[in-house]
C-alpha cells in the first residue's frame, strides 16, 4: 500500500511521514508538497517519494494519485499563521480547495 502525505516536510507533516515509515509500517510514502523542506526529513530523505506541487491544482492531485497508485492520504498541507489583508485567496486555496481536491 502507498499512503500520500500533503505538506510532509512541513512541522507536522515530517513527524508523520517519520512515524509511518517507522512504526506505521508503510511499504511507500509520497510526499506532496509545494515548499519542500529536506532538512526536516533528511533522516528518512531516502525512503521517500517527494513531488513539488501544490494540493490546489486537482490535475497534480489527480496525477499523484493515479501514477504512485496513492491508497490512502493524509492531509497536513496548510498555510501557518493568519492572512494579513488581501491575503485570503492563498488560503482559501490550500486550505479549502486543496481539501476539496484530495477528497
Amino acid at each position: 500500500m502507498t499512503i500520500l502525505v500533503t505538506g510532509g516536510t512541513g512541522f507536522l507533516g515530517s513527524y508523520f511521514t517519520r512515524y509511518a515509515l517507522d512504526e506505521g509500517g508503510e511499504e511507500r510514502v509520497v510526499i506532496l508538497d509545494k515548499y519542500i523542506d529536506r532538512g526536516r526529513i533528511a533522516d528518512v530523505l531516502d525512503r521517500v517519494t517527494l513531488i513539488e506541487g501544490d494540493v490546489a491544482d486537482p490535475e497534480t492531485v489527480r496525477s499523484v494519485i493515479a501514477n504512485h497508485r496513492i491508497t490512502r492520504i493524509v492531509h497536513f498541507a496548510f498555510i501557518l499563521g493568519s492572512p494579513s489583508l488581501g491575503q485570503m485567496v492563498p488560503y482559501v486555496r490550500v486550505q479549502s480547495l486543496g481539501t476539496a481536491n484530495l477528497f
